[in-house]
């Protein structure tokens, strides 16, 4: 079953790398994939092996660029990916070209500081940090509203991944299950790799912030999510109901025997 699981989620990836070369999304797959199996199957040595060897495998990749960083003058021959892990490496050494982006949003963080420069009052954002309604949107909030509303706003994240947490483990439907454990992942692996790149932790994935990023069809898929989620919450309520229901019969029933 763990195979069967593996292939529905890895096919896929494979297709979404071959078809569009969108390597984020499709490590995104990937990871729901491992999640998902990892936490329905009891297979911990075979995940943690391939835990293992992704470790290992990105490792070296992040080694093999920072052992011979590339020059600044000279990136053009240079592939993107290979760009986005220098950059991330050492953002100063390429602020004229892959650093850039990264750098401007760091700039934007720090001018934000504790209270932020008001709503609507952020500098960065207009043209000083490229993709700023996109993949650098926390940088842009961190500047307006500061460290403070940095964290009310990962704490709503929290909130939500708690709420969707305490639907999974009510259901005793392994589809609603599973449905609701794979939105979790999406949101929170979305969120956390977006908060990261934002702050410099990890390289640039081009991945959007969930629910606050500019697109259309992004904030559509997630709302889909969502409604899935308050759909296995609905059958719950529903299950609880009827169970109550039958309860109340059954000590009906039993009082009418003792009288």
């Amino acid at each position: 079953m763990t195979w069967v699981l593996w292939g529905g989620g890895i096919i896929p990836t494979a297709l979404l790398l071959l078809i569009s070369n969108d390597l984020s999304s499709s490590v995104v797959v990937a990871l729901i994939t491992f999640g998902i199996t990892f936490i329905t199957m009891h297979t911990v040595k075979m995940h943690m092996a391939i835990l293992g060897c992704g470790i290992v495998g990105v490792s070296g990749y992040v080694w093999s660029i920072a052992s011979k960083m590339p020059d600044p003058n000279n990136m053009a021959g240079i592939a993107f990916r290979d760009k986005r892990i220098a950059a991330w490496i050492d953002p100063e050494r390429y602020a004229d070209d892959a650093g850039f982006q990264v750098l401007q949003a760091l700039y934007a963080i720090g001018r934000g500081g504790i209270k932020g420069a008001g709503l609507g009052n952020s500098i960065q954002k207009m043209g000083a940090i490229p993709e700023a309604q996109n993949d650098m949107i926390f940088s842009v909030i961190c500047e307006e509203l500061g460290l403070l509303g940095a964290i009310f706003l990962i704490g709503l994240f929290v909130y939500l991944l708690y709420q969707m947490f305490r639907v999974a483990v009510s259901t005793k439907d392994i589809y609603g299950y599973v449905i609701v454990i794979g939105v979790m992942l999406h949101i929170g692996i979305q969120t956390v790799v977006n908060i990261a790149v934002n702050v410099n932790v990890m390289p640039n994935t081009g991945l959007a912030l969930p629910f606050i990023s500019y697109g259309g069809t992004a904030v559509f898929c997630q709302l889909v999510e969502v409604g899935l989620v308050l759909s296995v919450e609905r059958q719950n309520m529903l299950a609880f109901m009827k169970h109550g229901k039958q309860t109340v019969k059954k000590n009906k029933k039993k009082r009418r025997q003792r009288a």
